[in-house]
């Protein structure tokens, strides 16, 4: 029998640890890690952290309504397309990324800003 799963956050096994609001993907075995990489296939964003081997909870990006994600080195302005960079944080979209949201406002470094869900390439 199929089964299906309603509702806009999925629950895996965390791979490695994951801090609150990183952006994750699937490794082959369909555990968590941190996004690596704009081009990433980006699954979402962690809802709260785990170390590895805890069940991790995290906002698909392919959901509904809005949810919050850290900022990388650099600042993204309101508005801008989101994306991971190497560290599983979230930066300004360039062409060809995987863009998992728009800022509904600025982020400096290192803060945590809300997004609206978007799932689309830059």
């Amino acid at each position: 029998m199929a089964t299906f799963r309603e509702g806009d956050y999925n629950t895996v096994e965390a791979a490695v640890e994951l801090a609150p609001y990183t952006i994750v993907k699937h490794n082959a075995d369909g555990k968590a890690v941190k996004a690596a990489a704009g081009t990433d296939l980006i699954r979402g964003v962690v809802e709260k952290g785990g170390k590895a081997g805890d069940s991790v909870s995290y906002a698909r990006v392919n959901g509904s309504g809005t949810f919050k994600v850290r900022v990388g080195g650099t600042a993204v302005a309101k508005d801008a397309l989101l994306t991971s960079n190497a560290s599983g944080l979230a930066v300004t979209a360039t062409t060809g990324d995987t863009v998992f949201g728009r800022a509904n406002v600025a982020g400096e470094a290192d803060s945590v800003v809300e997004y609206d869900k978007l799932d689309t390439t830059a």
